[in-house]
């Protein structure tokens, strides 16, 4: 019983920060009038993505992940989360990128949009971070196909080109099987 105080307690803790967090958007926008989206920055082999941090639900350490027969090399196999039996997709497969042994900093992104979550892993999560929306461009026509239409758009931050996820196609054209 008292398990389900604390979660509910941590739930309820998240809610708020979150309603702190849009208030404090609503407030910057109308102050500066320019749009700023807040990116979880994650890291693939040597490359740079950022997530809307409004689709990530949670960042957790590398947990044990079931794997199923016959399915995609990119997605793992699947996680219990607290009752909740999630996909886990290994986004340096999708991309194509060379693959690494995991490591202590290895994590999954348990991300939702609509009505869909799904556990993303990645090499690392560094930071989160605002950006003008205005300065989101277009993905560059050097990427190759596959990761062209995962990604969102892009963006050069000091000196590193850092990609924002397309997780609506991700999910559709992974989980759903929707092209």
């Amino acid at each position: 019983m008292e398990n389900n105080t604390e979660e509910t307690n941590k739930i309820s803790k998240k809610e708020k920060l979150l309603e702190e967090i849009q208030k404090q958007r609503k407030d910057e926008k109308e102050s500066t009038g320019e749009e700023k989206i807040s990116l979880v920055i994650s890291y693939l082999n040597k490359e740079w993505y950022g997530i809307n941090i409004e689709n990530v639900a949670e960042i957790i350490k590398l947990v044990n992940i079931v794997p199923l027969p016959q399915i995609s090399d990119y997605i793992l196999g699947i996680i219990n989360l607290r009752g909740e039996i999630l996909p886990v997709i290994d986004l340096r497969k999708l991309f194509e990128i060379s693959i690494s042994p995991f490591s202590k900093e290895t994590r999954i992104l348990i991300v939702k949009t609509d009505d869909v979550k799904i556990g993303l892993v990645v090499d690392g999560v560094t930071e989160v971070m605002e950006i003008p929306a205005a300065k989101i461009d277009t993905p560059l026509n050097t990427l190759d196909k596959i990761k062209v239409q995962y990604i969102y758009g892009e963006i050069k931050i000091d000196d590193r080109f850092l990609a924002i996820i397309n997780l609506e196609n991700i999910i559709k054209e992974t989980i759903l099987n929707k092209k």
